[in-house]
Formats: structure tokens, C-alpha cells, sequence
């Protein structure tokens, strides 16, 4: 295949206060609008978070950034984005900050952006706790469900792992599978509503 650019997208990372993306694989896209979106920290503050989109439409000049804001309290970070159609938004997977050898706190959340000034987004659904992992979650092409892999064994080398379904417009889980081997024996990747 071949690469064609679109348009440019610039993070300057030498200027401290630009806003920039927070990590290489939280990005999702708006088939409908053609936005790429993204997990970033606003203002080049690593302690602020929120989620970005840009135009993934052709063009010639760099477009500007739109950011929506999170408010949440800082006892939490995220760790996986998606966007869904069926929300017109992005769902947000968080999870408590901790020692990173426990259990933390874990909660998909919903970034309206028809709602640009609400940054205390909506919890979709209360999950269970989980060790704090990255890119854990996956959207069904609907946009209706959300499958979510959850570290949630206590052997910190090879723990147990969840997969759960959440049905993000009923605003419940659906479906919650504890795999029968822990990462010694098998690993789960990813899971892909089907």
C-alpha cells in the first residue's frame, strides 16, 4: 500500500505549552464526520487531560485542534478511547491511579462533544477492578458496544484476565467471560465485538 498524506498535523513538542497527544495508540476515527480523535493533555500539562479531534479531511493548511476537556478528578487517568457512533461521542475507559501492583478503580465514561463545556463527563458504566493496563478497549463497528480486556488476577507476572461487553447506550455490561487460564498459559490481546 501506499501512504497519502491528508492535511498537516503538527505537534510541536518543543513548544511547552501546545497541546499534544498523550499516547501513540489512543486515537479513534469518525467515519461520518472524518475527525480523528485522540487522548491528549490540553496546553502541553501533563496533568490535565482530555480528548482531541482534528480534521482527517484533505487539505493543504493545518486545521485547528478542538479539545474537550476532562474535570474528573486526577485520581484517575485514561487509558483507552474509542469513538461511537451510536453515541455520537467518545467512550473513555478509566482507571484509578495506585501502586500499579493492585487493583484499581475502573469506569468507562462518555465525552459528548456536542457538549464542548461539560468536563465532568457521564460514567456509562461502573467496571469491575482491574490492574491498570493501556489499550484494553475496542468498539463494534455499531458503535453500540464496547469489549474491554481487564487484568484482574493477583499474580502480578501472570494475572487472570476479564473480557467484558458493555452495551454503552443501555449504559450496562452485557456480557462478563473470566478466562479460564491466566497469561501463563494464554493471553488475551484484544477482544473484537462480533
Amino acid at each position: 500500500g501506499e501512504i497519502i498524506p491528508l492535511r498537516p498535523f503538527v505537534v510541536n513538542l518543543d513548544n511547552r505549552t501546545a497541546t499534544t497527544p498523550m499516547d501513540a495508540g489512543m486515537a479513534s476515527y469518525d467515519a461520518s464526520t472524518k475527525d480523528f480523535w485522540f487522548a491528549c493533555n490540553p496546553n502541553g500539562d501533563p496533568n490535565q487531560e482530555a480528548v482531541c479531534s482534528y480534521p482527517a479531511s484533505k487539505a493543504e493548511k493545518a486545521a485547528t485542534i478542538k479539545v474537550f476537556s476532562w474535570s474528573y478528578d486526577k485520581s484517575y487517568t485514561m487509558t483507552s478511547i474509542d469513538y461511537s457512533k451510536a453515541l455520537k461521542g467518545v467512550v473513555v475507559l478509566a482507571q484509578s491511579y495506585g501502586d500499579m501492583k493492585s487493583q484499581q478503580a475502573t469506569k468507562l465514561l462518555f465525552a459528548d462533544p456536542s457538549k464542548p463545556d461539560q468536563k465532568d463527563w457521564a460514567t456509562i458504566v461502573n467496571l469491575p477492578q482491574s490492574v491498570g493496563s493501556l489499550h484494553q478497549g475496542t468498539m463494534s463497528p455499531s458503535g453500540r458496544y464496547y469489549s474491554v480486556v481487564l487484568e484482574v488476577g493477583t499474580d502480578p507476572l501472570y494475572p487472570a484476565e476479564d473480557v467484558i461487553m458493555v452495551d454503552v447506550v443501555a449504559k450496562k455490561i452485557i456480557k462478563h467471560v473470566h478466562a479460564q487460564h491466566t497469561e501463563k498459559d494464554i493471553s488475551v490481546l484484544n477482544a473484537f465485538s462480533c
